[in-house]
C-alpha cells in the first residue's frame, strides 16, 4: 500500500481508455462519486490494473454504444469503501459461458469472437488481484444487451477533501482546442519517455 490520489487514478485511466473508445465510435461516460476522499492509502498500481483490464475489456467486446465507468463511496471513520461498476452495452455473455468467464485462457464465442485478440487472462488476473485484496469481481450479464462487472475495495483514508463534481472527459476536449504551437525547431532532436507503471 502506497499513499495515492484518487483523481490521479481516474485519470490515468481515462487516458488509456479515450483512444479506443474514439477508435470504435463508442460513447465513453465517467460517473465518480463527487464526495470520493481525495488521497487514500491502498495498492495504486493493482487498483488501475483491474479497472483498465474491465475497460479494455468492455470496449473490446462492444461493438456500438457505450462504456461507463461509475465510483460511488461510503466512508466510515478513517476507512472508505469504494464501489467501482464497468458497464457495456456489448454482445453479454451466455448463463453457458458465465461459468468458464475467469478460467485462464478461455475465450468466449470462438466463431463470433474470432476477430477479437486478446489471451483470454484479463478476467482471471482481475479476479486474483482483487481476491489478494480482499473482494471479488461481480458480473451481471444479459445476452445480447451487455454486461456489469463491479467490485468493491475497502481504503485507508489520508485526506477527507472530496475529490469534488466536474465532467472527467470534458477536460481533455478543452484542452485540445486551446493547444497552440509555440515554436518551431527543425534541427531539434527529442527523447519522449512517457511513463504510467
Amino acid at each position: 500500500p502506497v499513499p495515492y490520489y484518487f483523481e490521479s487514478v481516474i485519470n490515468d485511466i481515462k487516458n488509456m481508455t479515450m483512444e479506443l473508445c474514439t477508435k470504435k465510435n463508442l460513447q465513453l461516460i465517467f460517473e465518480i462519486d463527487a464526495n470520493t476522499p481525495s488521497k487514500m492509502l491502498g495498492d495504486e498500481t493493482r487498483i488501475k490494473q483491474i479497472l483498465l483490464n474491465l475497460l479494455t475489456n468492455a470496449v473490446k467486446y462492444t461493438k456500438e454504444g457505450r462504456v461507463k465507468l461509475s465510483v460511488s463511496c461510503n466512508a466510515v471513520r478513517e476507512k472508505v469503501l469504494l464501489t467501482c461498476k464497468v458497464e457495456d452495452t456489448g454482445m453479454g455473455i451466455t448463463k453457458e459461458n458465465m461459468e468458464k468467464l475467469f478460467m485462464p485462457f478461455e475465450r468466449l464465442d470462438h466463431i463470433k469472437n474470432r476477430n477479437i485478440e486478446g489471451t483470454g487472462l484479463g478476467l482471471a488476473i482481475t479476479m486474483q488481484l482483487l481476491n489478494s485484496m480482499d473482494s471479488e469481481l461481480n458480473v451481471e450479464s444479459e445476452y445480447g444487451r451487455g454486461s456489469t462487472f463491479s467490485f468493491t475495495l475497502e481504503q485507508n483514508i489520508l485526506d477527507f477533501t472530496p475529490i469534488g463534481s466536474r465532467n472527467w472527459l470534458a477536460r481533455q476536449v478543452e484542452n485540445k482546442s486551446k493547444f497552440q504551437t509555440s515554436f518551431i525547431a527543425p534541427d531539434a532532436r527529442i527523447l519522449l519517455v512517457d511513463d504510467n507503471t
